[in-house]
């Protein structure tokens, strides 16, 4: 096949192709033999059926548009290999005359990936914040973990903010006699839990066992269940117990309990296990920071045309992602969510084609980055990372693969995920990592007060 680069312009390239003329007679005549033994046209046996009785029967046009998806498809792979392009979607085919006996010409526009003009990685600095543990960041932990244990004891007397109250409520949509809860339900209520609203507290606050409370909330218009949207809750609270949380003492007990190990044993052991989960916390979340913050800084100095038809593939996905998102998790539809955050369709797809513009260029650069760096994904790498998946899920590698084996759209995805995260591995190798003090919350206030 003879062929001619015409014209590169930003990422659309134009070849001119000539397929030679035996290989397209030979196309034609494996078309009129497949179509002989196919057709079942009365008077002539299968495979037996003359060119003329087909061509008068399916016409010209047909059976030569049936030699052409013979020949056609794999010019255009054999084109793609000969440029070493990258289509991005399906190229535009323009056929000149289609004359049998003579070769076939055709021009082709390819839309491929654009060229990536990257910034140079080892010039870009990552800020994060210096790993400071303090005694206090411990004690918050060792609290918390209390907490979890807590027991509870009942006392006498009207309920304060430092006590829990067992209630038995019902509920009640007020205007509705049909919505709302007519079953009571028990529920332990902490009037010291940040997480509790405030309505409730105050209207329990002050009652004691067998007092009862009525407590009307109002809730959000864009509350997640349409038919409370805006309705006033009434809750119907009796007060069975008012308790005293007791938090554990930390001695040799509880941390066995807490922990499983025999060998911590003391509490200053128990405070030196807390800190270095801390400290491999705060260390895990520091490098997520410097990946994404060195991500976006490459995306951000780094230069290319995003064509409009990745961006609109890749807006189409994330909009029918929302869509399936939003009626599985709250049975609601698209059109229904924005009414609820007072959005229009407009501005909506608009702030969804930015989203998927910057995944679009994103993704140019890093796969970018990826060739011109040589990351590639080795056999090794997919196994690593079922033997991972198959931990976390606990099932069995072997079936895991297997499984995988037969779902080439799910296999392919954990290609691509493992091929991101080597090259934003390697990234981080290349690029300034700088540790800084960050002020504490307290200095912050201070320093703004003056």
């Amino acid at each position: 096949m003879k062929s001619e680069l015409l014209s590169q312009e930003g990422n659309i390239v134009t070849i001119k192709a000539e397929i030679e003329t035996e290989r397209f007679d030979q196309a034609i005549r494996e078309t009129l033999r497949e179509l002989s033994q196919k057709a079942n046209i009365k008077g002539f046996r299968k495979g037996r059926i003359p060119r003329r009785i087909l061509e008068l029967y399916m016409g010209k046009d047909a059976i030569r548009g049936e030699a052409l998806e013979l020949v056609v498809p794999p010019a255009l792979r054999e084109l793609i290999s000969e440029y070493g392009i990258d289509p991005i979607a399906e190229p535009q085919v323009k056929l000149e005359e289609v004359v049998e006996g003579q070769p076939l010409e055709f021009t082709v526009v390819f839309e491929v990936r654009p060229e990536v003009t990257l910034a140079d990685a080892s010039a870009i600095q990552v800020d994060v914040p210096r790993i400071l543990l303090d005694e206090a960041m411990v004690d918050e932990t060792v609290k918390e973990i209390r907490k979890k244990h807590v027991q509870y004891e009942a006392v006498n007397g009207p309920a304060t903010e430092r006590h829990a109250v067992q209630v038995s409520y019902t509920t009640a949509v007020i205007g509705d006699d049909e919505a709302g809860q007519k079953e009571p339900e028990e529920a332990l209520l902490d009037l010291s839990s940040p997480g509790l609203r405030s309505e409730i507290r105050e209207g329990l606050l002050g009652k004691a066992a067998g007092d009862e409370a009525l407590i009307d909330i109002v809730l959000d218009a864009s509350h997640p269940e349409e038919k409370f949207a805006g309705k006033t809750i009434r809750y119907t609270f009796v007060v069975k117990e008012v308790k005293l949380p007791l938090l554990p003492e930390v001695d040799t007990e509880f941390i066995k309990s807490v922990t499983g190990d025999d060998k911590v044993e003391t509490v200053e052991a128990f405070r030196e296990m807390i800190a270095d989960r801390l400290k491999e916390q705060m260390g895990r979340e520091r490098d997520d920071m410097a990946r994404s913050t060195a991500v976006v800084k490459l995306v951000e100095l780094s230069s290319v045309d995003v064509p409009e038809k990745l961006v609109n593939q890749e807006f189409e996905a994330l909009l029918r992602q929302e869509e399936e998102d939003l009626k599985k998790q709250q049975g609601t539809s698209l059109e229904e969510h924005l009414a609820r955050q007072g959005l229009d369709r407009e501005t909506y797809e608009s702030q969804l084609k930015e989203r998927a513009s910057r995944i679009v260029k994103q993704t140019l650069v890093l796969d970018s980055f990826a060739e011109e760096q040589g990351i590639a994904v080795e056999s090794e790498d997919i196994d690593n990372e079922i033997s991972a998946m198959a931990h976390s899920f606990n099932v069995d590698e072997k079936q895991l693969k297997g499984f995988l084996v037969k779902d080439m759209d799910r296999l392919n995805e954990i290609v691509h995920r493992v091929r991101v995260r080597k090259t934003v591995d390697h990234l981080l190798s290349q690029v300034s990592v700088n540790e800084i003090d960050v002020p504490a919350a307290s200095e912050e206030k201070s320093e703004a007060e003056e």
